[in-house]
């Protein structure tokens, strides 16, 4: 839980289990989370999984993120819950992988009405609901797809399948604030993170096949 803070950054890390509270919250002005992975998994109860209560700017970019199946909270990702305090306030999601596991089906994204930017390009969604239901925004190339696209979904195991049709169907989110949007790394488990060799071509956060250093 961030406070008011003028900028976050979270890189390579792994928040995992939550009991009611978030895995992650920020008040931030300025939030960069980027290659992470935050999953409630078998047994935890988190709220939200990704919170900006008070908006800002947040580049939320190749992060794994999981709702399990006993969340408290129906929405995976928050945007301005509690208001907008900022005087810019703008979410870019950019190739995440988002699961949702519960039964009833979740929310993978909940914006409130009021924020000047919101774009989300190459989103991977495990789970039955669009990312975008009634938000103002560009949403481009964020398709729902099922547990046999990845190697080994139920083991957390997000790499795509080599016979993929996702396969080279990443499409280029541009540049914001100076920011290239593009993902450069790739998480790998336990808690780090891999540079790219080459230039994106997949959805979602896993661009590669090479193994985690542990599963």
């Amino acid at each position: 839980y961030v406070g008011a803070l003028r900028r976050l950054r979270v890189t390579g890390s792994y928040f995992h289990h939550a009991i009611v509270g978030h895995l992650l919250k920020s008040r931030a002005a300025e939030n960069h989370i980027l290659y992470n992975r935050l999953t409630d998994e078998s047994g935890g109860r988190a709220s939200y999984e990704l919170e900006f209560p008070d908006g800002g700017i947040a580049y939320v970019i190749g992060n794994i993120i999981e709702q399990s199946a006993t969340s408290e909270n129906p929405s995976i990702i928050s945007f301005g819950a509690e208001g907008y305090t900022r005087p810019t306030n703008e979410l870019y999601l950019v190739n995440n992988t988002l699961i949702d596991n519960r039964p009833e089906s979740g929310t993978f994204l909940t914006v409130k009405p009021g924020a000047s930017v919101i774009k989300a390009y190459n989103n991977l969604l495990l789970g039955k609901r669009l990312l975008n239901t009634g938000i103002n925004g560009v949403f481009v190339n964020n398709p729902n797809i099922e547990a046999g696209t990845f190697v080994l979904a139920d083991r957390h195991d997000y790499r795509i399948q080599r016979d993929s049709p996702l396969q080279r169907s990443f499409m280029s989110p541009g540049a914001a604030n100076g920011v290239e949007l593009a993902p450069a790394m790739e998480y790998v488990q336990p808690a780090s993170t891999r540079r790219l060799m080459t230039t994106p071509t997949l959805p979602g956060a896993r661009q590669t096949l090479q193994p985690d250093s542990q599963n």
